[in-house]
């Protein structure tokens, strides 16, 4: 029996680092895949919510630089919120990092 094991690493425990420097952890830890931060322009190292196409082009670029999969993505979370006006602000926004 053949047993793959595929590994990839969430974006929380990088989110101190540059973004192109996710890419050479996750590649350097053998990771296959990584989840990248987006949408949320308050944090400077995430996927912004309207990038261009230079911009995503050249993280593509460093992705496959890196032999990383970028399938998974992160718009954040917090709904353990008591005040509804609140958590459904919360929700919209995040629907509107969605794009990214």
């Amino acid at each position: 029996m053949v047993i793959i094991l595929k590994i990839g690493l969430a974006e929380w425990g990088l989110r101190e680092f540059p973004l192109e420097k996710h890419f050479e952890i996750a590649s350097g830890l053998g990771a296959q895949y990584l989840e990248i931060g987006c949408g949320n322009e308050k944090e400077k190292y995430r996927f912004p919510q309207n990038p261009d196409n230079a911009y995503t082009e050249n993280i593509n670029k460093i992705a496959n630089d890196n032999y990383v999969d970028t399938s998974f993505g992160a718009i954040g979370g917090g709904y353990a919120i008591e005040d509804e006006a609140e958590l459904e602000s919360l929700i919209a926004g995040q629907k509107a990092e969605l794009d990214a």
